[in-house]
């Protein structure tokens, strides 16, 4: 063939692709347009004929709706009657219960006895039963999220399908043969991406596309408006196939999780219902900020496998259930939040003797519970609203909590500064915070036993670092949840001039609309500040702080010594890591070989080693099984919610088990040619090769495993 044919080839096929992109461009044109027309008669029906036409900006965002089925290949938008949906992976997780208070990863302990690991699942358990020990069932689950330990993680391959053709492909899926069929367990409703092939086991529902534009309600009547809004939400939704599908979503979810990590009470309480499904959104959220957090990670996730978010699909799913299992509306909490009575006869400032105090709730919390008790479509204004109001919770929360850590002396001297003319906004709410609980237990013992001389001074610069410390992840969270909802960038932190807390917080606060530029003085020369972000929305704002002290004042009168634990706490969370091992492999080889496991105190024959918490197990034995259930089964739903990583000791090898499954991952000691040594059987030096560990931890921490690894098995509870 001579270069001229070649280049007329060329540019034949060329010609025949954007022949082929004009056509499929009309195609979805014409699409729009009929879904438009039948749009516009629905809305003539509803709201009479003096409707106008849709915009440019509106036909626009529909636009951006329309979605190519990966099945049938037809685009077309998400609509009630034929939704679709998004393909996704509902797997169990632990990996946000390691994350620990320090950044370098634990060592992999080579003496006795084994270490204690404070992370934040123990720390959860803490807070669980000083606050369950103490205040009545339907309150302290109010107040706290779970999901750290034993919670679910959903993630995308990013492609969709109409759900009739997701039920069609099921279908077909059952007549596989038998290898295939123990890769997939079908009748649960498991299958592989049409598209990228990865492994998929439910559909999320995309809800029809519908412009949500700016609030014409006047700022000052934007918390009655969000009270009406709460008010006027339906708790039964119109039968329809998009709720059905939400439904079956719902029960995929529920079923992913394992029992003990789903009930905290006995029975099937509404407030253990409503616990659930706000734990399931704050774990999928808490899960992006550990990924967005390491940019290796995140870097290195994006080249494993390409995943997207599915927030704002998942949202949609929950926001509809929690609505259901709602037995009265959320205004009573955003009347607390706010001073603002919506009622008459509003209990919002009672004080309650079984009732969590707000200061003692989470804000992160409080945020999820009250946008899912919203109807579907509400303004930027309306989340920025109650963004705000819990900011001024939180900031309150963490002057109460830097006082618990003052001595004696620095109480009276941050006591005083308050009095004085000139003293900074945050110099006074320490003052009124010092002042109202000082009536109760909470600063009593609180003398550090250590000399004077040894003792830390509290300058105002180190008490606005600790409280923007303690703003900070509430921050983050409602960052990142407006950044899903309303389909904004949220900017990095490395966009900052300066790096570091203060550069987070004022990029934080700006996009979350909180920054009041040239409302304090203070701000000219040091930045944004955290109470020049503070906004009432009540004339006496002291009067509601006083208020929220006395109820604290009130519970800590009961049980101050269990309760002061809650005020304790450290806010600042690092990304989960494994266990780092030796660079020899003969030194895990010589102590944990005859080592004794800690369940039947014998020497295992096969002994394995979890490498995210270090515990050493009966591989394969039955001595140390429950229930049918082997120990390393058993660990890795203890341990990893589902999800194991156990070195066998006598062979270098890791087996990784995901829920049912178990593969073989590899080794990652390898020989000075860079070969595994399997079984041990060449007897050659093995040391630590950096980039196979690095790869592992990368696996775990974006819960890849079931799309990397290929061959798995069924271990039927008998690894």
């Amino acid at each position: 063939m001579t270069s001229s044919q070649s280049e007329t080839g060329k540019a034949s096929s060329e010609s025949n692709a954007e022949e082929n992109r004009r056509k499929a461009k009309e195609k979805q044109d014409r699409v729009m347009k009929n879904f438009l027309s039948k749009q516009r008669v629905v809305m003539e029906t509803m709201f009479g004929s003096d409707i106008d036409s849709p915009s440019a900006e509106e036909a626009d965002a529909v636009k951006q709706s329309v979605f190519h089925c990966c099945i049938c290949g037809q685009p077309t938008a998400s609509l009630d009657s034929r939704p679709v949906g998004l393909t996704a992976l509902i797997q169990s997780s632990s990996v946000l219960g390691h994350r620990r208070h320090c950044s370098d990863p634990l060592l992999l302990h080579l003496s006795d006895p084994l270490p204690h690991i404070n992370n934040s699942a123990n720390e959860f358990r803490k807070r669980l039963v000083a606050l369950k020990n103490d205040f009545e069932e339907g309150s302290w689950m109010m107040a706290l999220n779970s999901g750290w330990q034993g919670g679910v993680h959903v993630q995308t391959c990013g492609h969709y399908l109409h759900l009739d053709c997701h039920r069609s492909y099921i279908s077909s899926l059952k007549n596989v043969n038998q290898q295939q069929s123990q890769i997939l367990q079908v009748q649960l409703g498991e299958f592989l991406c049409p598209v990228c092939r990865q492994l998929s086991n439910t559909v999320l529902p995309i809800p029809p596309t519908s412009t949500v534009g700016a609030s014409t309600v006047p700022e000052q009547l934007l918390v009655q408006h969000v009270a009406e809004l709460l008010m006027a939400v339906r708790n039964q939704p119109v039968e329809s196939p998009l709720t059905n599908a939400m439904r079956s979503v719902m029960q995929d979810l529920t079923n992913a999780t394992y029992p003990q990590y789903r009930l905290f009470a006995l029975g099937s309480s509404i407030p253990n219902l409503l616990m659930f499904i706000g734990s399931l959104l704050r774990a999928n959220l808490e899960m992006e900020l550990v990924l967005r957090s390491n940019n290796q990670t995140m870097a290195a996730a994006a080249n494993l496998v390409q995943k997207k978010s599915c927030i704002f699909p998942l949202f949609h799913v929950l926001s509809m259930h929690y609505k259901i299992g709602m037995a009265y509306p959320s205004t009573d909490l955003w009347s607390h939040i706010t001073g603002v009575n919506m009622e008459q006869q509003s209990t919002s400032l009672s004080l309650y003797l079984k009732e969590v105090p707000l200061m003692l709730k989470d804000a992160c919390t409080m945020l999820i519970q009250l946008v899912l008790s919203l109807p579907p479509e509400f303004s930027k204004s309306v989340y920025s609203c109650i963004v705000q109001a819990l900011y001024n919770v939180q900031l309150v929360q963490a002057v109460i909590i830097v006082s618990c850590k003052f001595s004696a002396d620095e109480h009276e001297a941050w006591r005083l500064k308050g009095h004085r003319a000139g003293c900074s906004q945050m110099e006074a709410l320490m003052t009124f915070v010092i002042e109202s609980l000082s009536r109760c237990a909470i600063y009593a013992d609180l003398e550090p036993p250590v000399p004077a001389i040894c003792q830390s001074v509290w300058s105002p610069l180190s008490v606005e670092e600790t409280v923007l410390d303690h703003l900070l992840p509430f921050l983050r969270l409602s960052a990142q949840l407006r950044q899903h909802l309303f389909e904004e960038e949220l900017p990095p932190v490395s966009s900052a001039p300066v790096q570091g807390n203060r550069a987070e917080f004022e990029l934080l606060v700006t996009f979350l609309g909180l920054a009041q530029k040239g409302s304090s003085a203070e701000s000219k020369d040091s930045g944004l500040i955290c109470t020049s972000c503070l906004r009432w929305f009540t004339d006496n704002h002291e009067l509601l702080v006083q208020g929220w002290c006395q109820h604290l004042v009130q519970a800590l009168g009961q049980q101050p010594s269990s309760l002061r634990l809650l005020l304790t706490v450290n806010p600042t969370w690092y990304p989960p890591q494994l266990l780092q091992l030796p660079k020899s492999y003969d030194q895990i080889f010589q102590f944990y070989r005859k080592k004794q496991c800690i369940q039947c105190r014998s020497q295992p024959k096969s002994p394995a080693l979890c490498l995210v918490c270090g515990q050493l197990i009966c591989y394969k034995e039955e001595c140390c099984q429950k229930n049918s259930i082997m120990e390393s089964v058993q660990h890795s739903i203890d341990c990893g919610g589902g999800a194991g990583i156990f070195l066998i000791v006598n062979s270098s090898i890791i087996i990784i088990i995901r829920g049912p499954r178990a593969a073989i991952w590899g080794s990652v000691y390898l020989d000075k040619h860079g070969e595994e040594d399997r079984d041990l059987k060449r007897g050659k030096p093995l040391h630590l090769n950096e980039d196979r560990f690095r790869l592992l931890h990368q696996l775990w921490i974006t819960h890849s495993f079931d799309h990397i690894c290929k061959q798995w098995i069924l271990h039927n509870n008998q690894l």
